[in-house]
């Protein structure tokens, strides 16, 4: 930056020059703002500036217009000014024409007083040898020092401009951003925030490695990054508080690795399916073969390349941070719940599951080997809870296996993992609704893949014997409140935590037993009751398709109700029964004609 800075001076000195300096580089690296910023107000010491954006120009008078306007605002003429910034077209059309052009040839304006700097060079929609040579008249015949800005490589690809380049153009002068003073220029753009500016300042060295690292020299990404961070922060500044520095460093590190990434490669959806398999592995919880893979020239190994290796942190910010970053939209409560499952577990037993999923090459070799065979004991006897531990924990095992890190063959891991949460499932230890906050274990290795999706079919079959075992008890349960009365029937049913609607319990019910029960007790007062809560139960507007299969229980009890009209106690009963029977008729009729739909639907998109 200072040698572009002596180059500028020393064009300045020289009295008389016949060309003009190009800043390039590459689209948003800063070359605007180092010219408004740096350049500029160093200039102004000896020339007063005009600074002209090319962008969407459309003919060489109104670049005349945009310098005769700013000649004109620093005059007393306020409507002359006003015109020329309406632009060429509106000047000629009120007899105007080539006004610009006409006052700066007159001589009335020394524009050799001024410095001119011609921005978007590659972005106006003029030829470029004409821009180049409207250029040129300015510093080879009327002494104006001038700069051009541009992205030479984009400027290259158009036609003439390397042809006209050489006439025009003395010097050029390759801007790249100093890493440093960018960050430490955004930073202080944040200053009137206290605890952002406070949180930037401590997070810089992360955010100025993490943006050289990233290769990309645009500031504009860099700009995007930084404010992302501070919008995490401000979200979820208690949860950031309570996480170690180098923990902070590390979801910081992934914001602006992600931002960065994402502006760059937005528009590309194997990169975008790249990003988010790195949120949800590169994780203190990912393999190593997933941090540091093997492959090469595959954008998960670029990124691990640029990201991780050249840093002291093994692991990144969660998959609802790069949620954040792609959709605008921050879930502040998942964020929490990923930042705080990233935590050093209190638990004794938490904690150990941690290491063995965060840090366990960090571990002594005896360190290691006591914690494998205590989780392994553990899951043995089916002592944990949750089926997502157990599939996590077997995953985790498999990679140790076949690294060699543990003497254990796989299908001892097999048949251990497999008899364990079996045992926890028929002891009554599983609970399907816990919920664990260890992230998946991912992994690119096919066998480890294709063994945990069979560990995660047998877990789902264990999970449909436990919802059967669930709700054959639940159905013991309404018989027995049924023959205890309407009263106590309908408190047990409307039970929500243990009754959902969305279960279809009533398919273990016997329609026999049930109807003797409502035949032989109930009265016609609780046989509407009972019509009312099935209505309810089955209303066209609360169904979910899995009750669907109730439809046989219905129909069963429909039948009863027909073929025993011998008994009812009094007319009445009759009544109720007769309500009850057209009700059951019109929701089972409903029931199986949905569940044919449903079926014909799931079959055309099988």
């Amino acid at each position: 930056m200072e040698s572009t800075i002596d180059i500028f001076q020393e064009y300045l000195d020289t009295p008389d020059t016949d060309y003009a300096i190009l800043i390039t580089g590459t689209w948003g690296c800063g070359k605007t703002y180092f010219w408004k910023n740096k350049l500029a107000p160093i200039i102004e010491k000896n020339k007063k500036t005009i600074y002209i954006s090319l962008y969407g120009i459309a003919s060489l008078d109104d670049i005349a217009v945009k310098i005769l306007s700013q000649l004109l605002y620093e005059s007393d003429n306020n409507c002359l000014y006003s015109v020329m910034k309406l632009g060429a077209s509106f000047a000629e059309k009120i007899g105007l024409k080539n006004t610009g052009k006409a006052v700066t040839d007159s001589g009335l304006v020394k524009l050799n007083n001024y410095f001119i700097c011609f921005d978007d060079l590659e972005r106006t929609n003029l030829e470029i040898k004409d821009v180049l040579g409207y250029i040129n008249h300015y510093v080879e015949h009327e002494n104006v020092k001038c700069c051009i800005i541009s992205d030479e490589k984009k400027a290259t690809k158009l036609e003439g401009y390397n042809e006209i380049k050489e006439k025009t153009i003395g010097k050029t002068v390759l801007f790249t951003p100093n890493a440093k003073e960018a960050v430490e220029t955004i930073i202080k753009s944040y200053s009137y925030d206290g605890d952002a500016h406070k949180f930037l300042l401590e997070q810089k060295e992360i955010i100025i490695s993490t943006f050289i690292n990233s290769k990309s020299e645009n500031v504009r990404t860099l700009k995007r990054g930084i404010q992302n961070i501070v919008n995490i922060h401000s979200a979820v500044n208690e949860s950031l508080l309570k996480t170690p520095k180098n923990l902070r460093a590390q979801i910081v590190q992934g914001i602006l690795a992600y931002t960065i990434e994402y502006m760059i490669n937005g528009g590309n959806e194997e990169v975008l399916s790249d990003l988010e398999t790195i949120a949800k592995c590169a994780t203190p919880y990912a393999l190593p073969e997933l941090i540091f893979p093997k492959e090469e020239d595959t954008y998960i190994k670029k990124f691990c390349d640029k990201y991780m290796l050249t840093s002291s942190l093994t692991a990144f910010s969660p998959f609802s941070i790069l949620e954040y970053i792609t959709k605008g939209y921050i879930n502040k409560d998942q964020v929490i719940a990923d930042i705080e499952s990233l935590l050093p577990k209190s638990d004794p037993e938490k904690e150990q599951i941690y290491i063995l999923m965060n840090d366990v090459w960090r571990l002594e070799p005896e360190e290691f080997d006591e914690i494998i065979n205590e989780v392994f004991e553990k899951v043995n006897r089916g002592e944990y809870e949750s089926p997502g531990l157990y599939r996590k924990l077997y995953g985790r095992f498999l990679w140790f296996s076949l690294e060699g890190l543990v003497k254990i063959e796989l299908s001892k891991i097999d048949k251990i993992f497999i008899n364990g949460i079996t045992m926890a499932n028929e002891n009554g230890r599983l609970v399907f609704k816990t919920y664990d906050d260890y992230p998946e274990v991912e992994s690119n290795i096919q066998e480890i893949r294709d063994k945990i999706v069979s560990y995660r079919k047998h877990i789902r079959d264990l999970e449909d014997r436990s919802k059967e075992r669930e709700m054959s008890e639940t159905a013991k349960g309404l018989l027995t409140a049924a023959k205890e009365g309407s009263e106590k029937f309908f408190d047990v049913f409307d039970n929500k935590d243990e009754y959902s609607p969305m279960k279809p319990f009533l398919t273990f019910v016997d329609a026999h037993n049930l109807f003797e029960i409502l035949i032989n007790s109930w009265d016609a007062h609780a046989l509407i009751g009972f019509k009312d809560i099935l209505y309810r139960r089955y209303h066209p507007s609360n169904i979910e398709e899995s009750l669907y299969v109730e439809a046989a229980f219905l129909r069963e009890l429909q039948d009863c109700i027909v073929n025993n009209k011998r008994e009812y106690k009094n007319r009445f009963q009759k009544w109720a029964f007769a309500k009850l029977e057209k009700m059951l008729k019109s929701v089972v009729l409903h029931l199986e004609t949905s569940g044919k739909k449903t079926e014909a639907i799931t079959v055309g998109q099988s």
